[in-house]
């Protein structure tokens, strides 16, 4: 949806996908180590 807004107002939308993409990937690690490293959160 990112890019597709993107192209909408005639800006790059590949890399605004690739950006969406690396902030979920970046997520999949970093959640579960906040988790791991304070268990009461």
């Amino acid at each position: 949806m990112t890019g597709q807004i993107a192209d909408r107002y005639e800006c790059d939308g590949k890399l605004a996908a690739s950006i969406v993409v690396c902030t979920y990937l970046s997520t999949l690690v970093t959640v579960p180590l906040i988790l791991m490293l304070f268990p009461g959160v």
